[in-house]
């Protein structure tokens, strides 16, 4: 009989005998077969697997809990590096695995083996570990990963539509999933600001912008990372703050679109080419002066440097007499989006 096939009729026992029973078979196999835990299995279907693999495929939190079997496999030798357990307890969505997967994963560097995982390595469906781990949006176990020092900038597949995989990087991949911390920390660990992505050849700024992922769009612009560039565009010729005020002219997220316009003008991005949205923008202006005023608060450096982009006369200088944060040590109050609004419209 197949060895999985034997493990198969232990796991279907469901009683307390199993484990004991796995542990026998198992020592039993070691004594003839060393290197047993490390062989790479062809299934019937094709496919291939090990004993560790066919356990996390098995493994139910609730209903079927193989987490002691699991551990056995690995106080016996079990490697976290062959066939990519770690991707796949990410994949299956087995997250009370996870801590123990990694721990034995942290041991990338420290097994010097040909079927090593590498903390970049891909699995059979073109995914690091660093992206199934976003994918979780636990950020614990991104940083566990992330202490292996993967290649922060490497790609994965992604399905798009039926037919259609594309490549994606795990930035853009977090700013996608909403993974605010996840974004944060693959700055700080060297993620490309700069890198392009998909048919529009979006920056991670730009993706933000588009979607609306402003918290992302905020750690993105707070991360003073040294190419960030405010003014790039995609294959449409549209900047972060052009796809901002797209999004406030739909109503998608006004609020938002807002909150992230006033941050990329308080970080010295320009103000919109187009004539429509400079007109949308003064419609908004007492909610896009809110949104500075908030902003400001604990930034006082951005509230003097918007200081300094507006003109101190206008014909809206009456529009507010809100101080700004930072802007009192010049003297002044800013009546922020006025004087902002008289620099940016030739036509006044």
């Amino acid at each position: 009989m197949h060895l999985l096939d034997k493990i198969d009729q232990i796991l279907a026992r469901k009683d307390e005998g199993g484990l004991a029973a796995f542990k026998e078979l198992i020592l039993e196999e070691l004594k003839t077969k060393p290197k047993i835990l490390r062989h790479i299995f062809c299934l019937r279907n094709g496919a291939q697997t090990t004993i560790l693999n066919h356990l996390i495929r098995a493994h139910d939190a609730v209903e079927h809990n193989l987490t002691e079997y699991i551990r056995f496999l690995f106080e016996q030798g079990a490697s976290a590096h062959v066939e990519e357990p770690v991707h796949l307890a990410f994949q299956l969505g087995k997250p009370d695995l996870a801590t123990l997967v990694l721990e034995q994963a942290k041991k990338f560097v420290e097994e010097p083996t040909p079927q090593q995982l590498l903390a970049d390595s891909y699995d059979p469906e073109r995914k690091t570990l660093l992206a199934r781990v976003i994918d979780t949006g636990n950020i614990d176990n991104l940083r566990v990963v992330l202490d292996n020092h993967p290649n922060v900038n490497k790609p994965s597949e992604i399905q798009v539509g039926k037919d259609k995989k594309i490549s994606i990087p795990p930035l853009h991949q977090a700013i996608i999933k909403n993974f605010t911390g996840a974004v944060d920390a693959l700055i700080k660990a060297g993620a490309d600001v700069d890198n392009t992505y998909g048919a529009l050849q979006e920056t991670p700024l730009l993706l933000a912008a588009r979607l609306g992922r402003v918290d992302a769009l905020k750690t993105i612009l707070e991360s003073k990372a040294p190419r960030l560039d405010l003014e790039a565009t995609n294959e449409e010729s549209n900047r972060a703050i052009d796809l901002l005020c797209a999004r406030l002219d739909a109503r998608e997220d006004p609020q938002g679109a807002l909150r992230g316009i006033a941050m990329l003008l308080c970080h010295g991005a320009a103000v919109p080419q187009e004539q429509a949205f400079c007109t949308l923008l003064q419609d908004s202006r007492y909610a896009l002066l809110d949104e500075v005023s908030t902003y400001t608060e604990k930034l006082p450096e951005l509230a003097a440097s918007f200081v300094r982009r507006c003109h101190i006369s206008g014909p809206f200088t009456q529009l507010s007499m809100r101080k700004i944060p930072g802007g009192n040590h010049s003297g002044t109050f800013l009546p922020a989006l006025a004087m902002s609004l008289y620099n940016w419209s030739p036509w006044f």
